[in-house]
């Protein structure tokens, strides 16, 4: 009776884990998706769910992350949905595998003091022609603002901020 007892209970543990485990951000073509489980979120084939990329995001990604893929499916952009700052991630499918983009360093406009900056999210708005446009939204120092980054990515994967657009900058009391 005992071993019967142990099985049902590692069944219903294995089930119950494996309930918690969400599919999010689908790609384009079906055959990708990020895996949002209790502790990390990780790169998956569909529809096996084979890990492609395991512990992508170990805290907190907020109840809804932004997941942007290309028309293609051979990039993809994900920006966690908490905390004051969020965390963006860039990846790109090549002969069959995924590899981290580098994302630059976001400079901000002399006119925000970076030291007053309260809160910022960092928000993946499209891709084009191989470039990401990055929109930032932030608060601080008594000013509300949002710029839009166009990014492009050279052979190796490492971007560079190619254009910047002023999309608001409002002073707030």
């Amino acid at each position: 009776m005992r071993p019967m007892i142990f099985a049902i209970l590692f069944m219903f543990t294995i089930t119950s884990a494996r309930a918690a485990d969400e599919l999010i951000g689908t790609s384009p073509d079906g055959r990708f998706a990020f895996l949002k489980g209790k502790d990390a979120v990780q790169l998956v084939a569909l529809p096996s769910r084979k890990i492609l990329i395991p512990g992508l995001f170990q805290e907190n990604i907020g109840e809804k992350p932004t997941i942007l893929w290309s028309q293609d499916g051979s990039r993809v952009a994900f920006c966690t949905d908490c905390c004051r700052f969020n965390r963006c991630e860039a990846f790109q499918r090549r002969n069959g595998s995924f590899s981290k983009l580098i994302l630059p360093e976001l400079q901000l406009p002399s006119s925000i003091d970076v030291n007053d900056v309260k809160s910022q999210h960092d928000k993946p708005e499209q891709w084009k022609d191989g470039k990401l446009l990055l929109v930032t939204d932030g608060f601080g120092g008594g000013v509300q603002y949002s710029y839009g980054y166009t990014i492009a990515f050279d052979q190796s994967g490492k971007g560079k901020v190619v254009s910047v657009e002023k999309k608001n900058y409002k002073v707030v009391k």
